[in-house]
C-alpha cells in the first residue's frame, strides 16, 4: 500500500496519496472498487481502490488544477493533528500532556512545529473532544434529565448510576460491589470538594472506607447544596440502595469535617452514630480564627508569650473528651496572657468546641488516640487525584462521569481486589510522631509528667 489514511476535520476517512488527499466518493461495479476524489472541488484527479483499501486498481490522480497539493512538512503536521485527536478522545489528560507526548515520539516535529501550530492543534483536541459528547446541559434540570436517560456501565458492567432524585436535584454513582464493601465495615468518612464538581452542582460528596490500611472511595453525590436535609436524604438513599440488595448499613462512626449540617444529616439517619471531628480541620479552624483576630505575628514569633500560649492550645484535641474542659480552665486559662484578642479567642474556644453544649464538644473531636483514621486527609488526597484530571474546573456532566467511572471507579476495584492484604504505613514520620505521643500519654498516666507538660509536648505535633 503506498498511500496513508487519515482523517478528516469532520473524522471522515481521507486517502494521502503523493502530497494529494482523496475522499471517498462512489462504488464503481466493474472494478469492484471505489473513486476517491481530490477534495479540492474543481480537481477531477482521482484513484480507485478496492473495498479493503489495501491496493489502487486504477490511478487517474494526474491533477487539473496546479499548486494544491501539499509540502512534506504541512502533511507531516496534519498527520500528527490527526493521531493526536484520536488519542484525545479516549483520554481525558491536558492536551499540553497529549502534545508533549506526542513531540517526544516524533522528535523531528519538533523542527517544524511553530507557535501557530500548536495553537491549532489546541484548538483541534479540544473540538474533537466536544464534538464526542451529546448537547451539553444548559442547567440542572437537563443534566438530571440526561442523567436519568443515560446508561453507565462500569469496566465489570455493573450499573454506575444508583440514583436520580429529579426533585430534590441529587444524583448518585456507586455500584452493588461498592455497596457491598460498604456494608462490612462500621466507620465512613465523608467529604465534598466543590471546584471540580461538575456545572450547575455545588459539590461532589464522596463516602470512602478505611479496611486493612487501604482508603476507598465508594459512594459519590451531586448534590444542589449543603442543607442538612440534603445531607439526610443522601445518606438515607445508601440505606435504602443496601436495603434492595440485602445488606445493612448501619455505620457506628462517621468521620467528617466541622460542618455541622452534615452532624446532623448522619443523626438523622442514624441517631446512634458517633460524630468523629477530622483533627486538620479542627486545628485550621482555629488557626483561622487567630488569624482573624490579628494574632498570627505573635503566633509565629518564637519569643512571644502570646504565641506560646496559642501553641499549647493546639495540644488539646490529643486529651480525652473528659479532660478538655478542666484542661483548658485549670492550665490553660491560668496562665493566659493579658490581651484583648486573647479572651476573645477563648470565648470563642468555649462557645464553639469546648463547653459541654458547645455545637462541637470535645466528644466530637478529642481523644489521646494518634492514628491516621481521626482525619479526612485520605479524602482530601482523593480530591485532589480526582481535580487532576480534569483541565478546568467545573467540567461538563459528560467528562465528570466519564473520568468517575473509567478512572476512578477502575480504580477502586482494583483497590477492592487486594482490600485483604494488609497494607502498612510507609510513613515513618507519622510512625515516630505516633510512638511519641503515646509515650507521653503512658507517662501522664503514670504520672510522671504533669498534664500541662504533656499538653506543651504534644502540642508541637498540631502547631502551625
Amino acid at each position: 500500500m503506498n498511500f496513508t489514511i487519515i482523517s478528516s476535520e469532520r473524522k471522515k476517512d481521507l486517502i494521502l496519496y503523493n502530497n494529494s488527499k482523496y475522499y471517498k466518493k462512489d462504488y464503481v461495479k466493474y472494478l469492484d472498487a471505489f473513486k476517491w476524489q481530490c477534495i479540492h472541488k474543481k480537481c477531477t484527479a482521482k484513484i480507485y481502490v478496492d473495498q479493503a483499501v489495501k491496493n489502487i486498481l486504477k490511478d487517474e490522480s494526474t491533477h487539473n488544477v496546479n499548486h494544491h497539493q501539499e509540502t512534506e512538512s504541512s502533511i507531516t503536521k496534519k498527520s500528527f493533528s490527526n493521531g493526536l485527536k484520536r488519542k484525545s478522545e479516549d483520554e481525558l489528560e491536558r492536551p499540553s500532556k497529549v502534545i508533549n507526548r506526542g513531540i517526544l515520539t516524533n522528535p523531528e516535529l519538533a523542527q517544524t512545529l511553530t507557535g501557530t501550530d500548536i495553537n491549532n492543534v489546541y484548538q483541534c483536541l479540544y473540538r474533537s473532544r466536544r464534538s464526542s459528547y451529546p448537547k451539553l446541559p444548559t442547567d440542572i434540570i437537563e443534566v438530571i434529565n440526561v442523567i436519568s436517560v443515560r446508561q453507565i456501565k462500569t469496566v465489570q458492567d455493573e450499573n454506575f448510576i444508583l440514583v436520580v432524585d429529579a426533585v430534590n436535584k441529587i444524583i448518585c454513582f456507586s455500584t452493588k460491589s461498592n455497596l457491598k464493601l460498604l456494608c462490612s465495615v462500621d466507620k465512613i468518612f465523608v467529604d465534598g470538594t466543590f471546584t471540580y464538581c461538575p456545572k450547575y452542582f455545588l459539590q461532589l460528596f464522596t463516602i470512602h472506607i478505611f479496611k486493612n490500611g487501604h482508603y476507598i472511595p465508594l459512594v459519590y453525590f451531586l448534590l444542589p447544596d449543603k442543607c442538612k436535609d440534603t445531607y439526610a436524604l443522601s445518606f438515607r438513599y445508601v440505606v435504602e440502595k443496601c436495603s434492595e440488595i440485602n445488606l445493612l448499613f448501619t455505620p457506628s462512626k462517621i468521620v467528617s469535617d466541622f460542618e455541622e449540617a452534615i452532624h446532623i444529616g448522619a443523626k438523622t439517619i442514624w441517631p446512634e452514630i458517633q460524630i468523629v471531628g477530622c483533627r486538620f480541620h479542627l486545628t485550621q479552624n482555629w488557626w483561622k480564627h487567630i488569624q482573624s483576630l490579628g494574632l498570627s505575628k505573635e503566633y509565629k514569633d518564637a519569643s512571644s508569650e502570646i504565641g506560646n500560649w496559642l501553641k499549647w492550645v493546639f495540644g488539646l484535641p490529643l486529651l480525652n473528651p473528659e479532660e478538655v474542659s478542666d484542661c483548658f480552665t485549670t492550665d490553660l486559662m491560668s496562665v493566659s496572657p493579658d490581651d484583648e484578642r486573647i479572651i476573645k479567642f477563648c470565648d470563642y474556644l468555649v462557645e464553639y468546641y469546648i463547653d459541654e453544649d458547645a455545637k462541637f464538644n470535645p466528644r466530637i473531636w478529642a481523644s489521646r488516640e494518634i492514628t491516621s483514621e481521626r482525619t479526612t486527609n485520605s479524602c482530601e488526597s482523593f480530591h485532589s487525584k480526582l481535580n487532576s484530571q480534569f483541565t478546568k474546573a467545573h467540567p461538563n456532566i459528560f467528562i465528570f462521569t466519564h473520568v468517575l467511572n473509567k478512572k476512578i471507579q477502575t480504580d477502586t476495584y482494583i483497590h477492592i481486589n487486594g482490600i485483604n492484604i494488609e497494607k502498612n504505613s510507609k510513613n515513618s514520620a507519622f510512625k515516630k510522631k505516633q510512638q511519641s505521643i503515646k509515650n507521653l500519654s503512658n507517662d501522664l498516666n503514670d504520672n510522671k509528667i504533669s498534664r500541662f507538660t504533656y499538653l506543651k509536648r504534644v502540642s508541637e505535633y498540631y502547631q502551625k
